[in-house]
């Protein structure tokens, strides 16, 4: 199992240059069922906060920013209901995720500019180029189901939170092949 530079926590994930999926990014640990955060700012922090809780404050901190930067390029709400905030780090050796559901909805200047009520956080490597566009690939084809979307918010815990979309990511690579 790889994991991220110094934080103690395992998180699975794939050499430089290896295969990267979907489902070997899902880890219930780095799941929230219910956002504490009531803004964009605070749930990358509290989303990516899982994924490098390790590191020393300026590192996270250097986390949060990368995200924010890339946010200002233009919002990674990419619509119904759905945020993939992303950025490279070298807080991380490997591409990570951290997944989070807020029922209420948050406002993340969506596409659509209707509430986000699933974010995927997604850090890569500094050096790395393009793993992170497959996920991205993977888990748009995937949302774009609103049954899933559904089940997902509905989720009672992160195990079947991570159950609900391993099932339809593999569901989705065998339509694709």
């Amino acid at each position: 199992m790889n994991t991220v530079e110094t934080s103690g926590r395992a998180q699975p994930g794939s050499p430089e240059g290896g295969d990267v999926s979907l489902v070997r990014l899902l880890n219930p640990d780095y799941v929230v069922l219910k956002l504490e955060s009531t803004n964009k700012i605070d749930v990358l922090r509290e989303l990516s906060s899982l994924l490098v809780a390790g590191q020393p404050r300026e590192v996270q901190e250097a986390v949060v920013a990368a995200l924010i930067q890339r946010e200002e390029v233009g919002s990674t709400g990419i619509g119904d209901g759905v945020a993939i905030p992303h950025a490279r780090t070298p807080a991380v050796k490997e591409i990570c995720m951290a997944a989070g559901v807020s029922q209420e909805g948050l406002d993340f200047l969506s596409l659509d500019n209707r509430p986000v009520h699933l974010f995927f956080l997604i850090l890569t490597p500094a050096a790395s180029v393009g793993p992170h566009l497959k996920i991205l690939a993977q888990l748009t084809r995937v949302l774009r189901s609103a049954e899933i979307r559904e089940a997902l918010r509905s989720a009672s815990t992160a195990q079947q939170f991570c159950q609900i979309l391993r099932s339809a990511a593999s569901d989705s690579s065998e339509q694709k092949s």
